[in-house]
């Protein structure tokens, strides 16, 4: 049983190194031109990488939306945090899902968003006409 225990051990001693390193490769010498024409054709696969470069707030977005931690990594390596946060503080309604856009508001220690209140059952209101008396 010890020497199951100890195969155990170091397989998951392994496991972490290599945990550890996949997060270091971003940070050594990457080729920054390459690596943003791959998230732009990863992330904005409808539109040529030149014109999604030119003006990346739409990458942006979509990394913030459905990236992945590496991709982020990369991204913030590349245009910088403060790109980031620019671009979810100006973002359009649906550009960035609620929940990724809560999440990311929470990372970069923004104010949570306000939500519109639910419209509240008032029995003094009259009810909407019915389909048949609009057409009338």
């Amino acid at each position: 049983m010890a020497r199951l225990n100890g195969m155990r051990n170091r397989k998951r001693a392994k496991a972490r190194r290599r945990v550890g390193s996949a997060s270091l490769c971003y940070r050594c010498n990457v080729d920054r031109e390459r690596e943003a024409r791959r998230l732009a054709t990863t992330y904005v696969w409808w539109q040529e990488a030149a014109t999604t470069l030119a003006n990346p707030r739409k990458l942006l977005c979509q990394i913030l939306r459905y990236g992945r931690p590496e991709d982020y990594v990369a991204a913030e390596e590349i245009w910088g945090k403060e790109m980031f946060r620019q671009v979810l503080i100006e973002a359009r309604p649906g550009e960035i899902d609620p929940k990724s856009a809560h999440f990311w508001r929470l990372h970069f220690g923004l104010p949570a968003l306000e939500r519109p209140a639910a419209a509240q059952y008032d029995p003094r209101t009259p009810p909407a006409p019915k389909l048949s008396q609009r057409l009338d």
